[in-house]
């Protein structure tokens, strides 16, 4: 069974800062090149294997009313960009196919807009 765990960064003042619980750590030491500027949040999503056999799963991340300015696939040979995720697009799918059990995958993606909730789900 694929489940992901989704944390959030917010650009201000010059740096990235963790949102949301206690436990969110920092910001990943690779954020990708990107040019940030205040209001800019990113998403790093972990997809992972919890089950005991190579499974596949569909990842859907809605983030109106923002808007997506870009995106980082770490492993396209498991991970594909299906619908969506283009420059002010503001939804993505992604299929993770042959995650291994105990395995990981990372997806990134950058947008800009007003700090409202995201819905980003595993179908």
């Amino acid at each position: 069974m694929i489940q992901i765990h989704v944390f959030e960064y917010r650009f201000k003042n010059g740096e990235m800062k963790a949102v949301g619980e206690k436990w969110v750590f920092q910001p990943p030491s690779e954020l990708p090149e990107w040019r940030y500027d205040d209001g800019s949040r990113v998403f790093v999503i972990f997809a992972y294997n919890k089950g005991q056999k190579k499974d596949d799963a569909v990842i859907e991340a809605d983030f109106s009313p923002c808007i997506i300015k870009g995106w980082k696939i770490y492993h396209l040979e498991k991970v594909k960009l299906d619908e969506g995720g283009m420059i002010n697009d503001r939804k993505a799918s992604f299929s993770v196919k042959g995650l291994e059990k105990s395995e990981r995958q990372r997806i990134d993606i950058l947008v800009k807009g007003p700090m409202e909730k995201v819905k980003i789900e595993v179908k």
